[in-house]
């Protein structure tokens, strides 16, 4: 079963902000493969995927790029505070001042979650990529 939505064609969509830095890749590729497969998963996955090939130490000509990018890609938001907010919930940190709370009524005025420390937290922890409203997250490497 196909589980894919229909996706337009290159001609159909909406010009992607990440199009000219792929043609910018697939100008000199080491094979005409090298540059399809480019095309391909850009296709599948927009500028996402384009945002990981700009990524310092990422080989943009792998045979493994989609893999590479699967593994590395932790999600896309549309602000800096939806990527804080999902960091907090993916954390359980709520859930854990919740209880710290319930179990302390007194803190109540005194701990909260600081979300510029929270930010600052993301950006330690993943690479953050800023695209025009946009912000791609990817596992940090060593």
């Amino acid at each position: 079963m196909n589980n894919e939505p229909n996706k337009p064609s290159p001609e159909q969509r909406e010009p992607q902000l990440g199009d000219a830095y792929v043609l910018d890749v697939i100008q000199d590729p080491p094979s005409p493969d090298a540059a399809h497969l480019i095309e391909e998963v850009y296709a599948r996955h927009g500028n996402a995927f384009a945002v990981y090939l700009s990524l310092e130490d990422v080989d943009q000509y792998s045979e493994s790029v989609e893999e590479d990018f699967r593994d590395a890609y932790v999600a896309s938001y549309d602000s800096q505070d939806a990527l804080v907010d999902d960091t907090i919930d993916s954390w359980g940190w709520h859930r854990d001042l919740d209880r710290l709370l319930r179990d302390e009524p007194l803190l109540r005025s005194i701990v909260t979650l600081d979300r510029d420390a929270i930010w600052d937290f993301t950006q330690e922890h993943y690479d953050i990529v800023n695209l025009v409203d946009e912000y791609h997250v990817f596992e940090q490497w060593p």
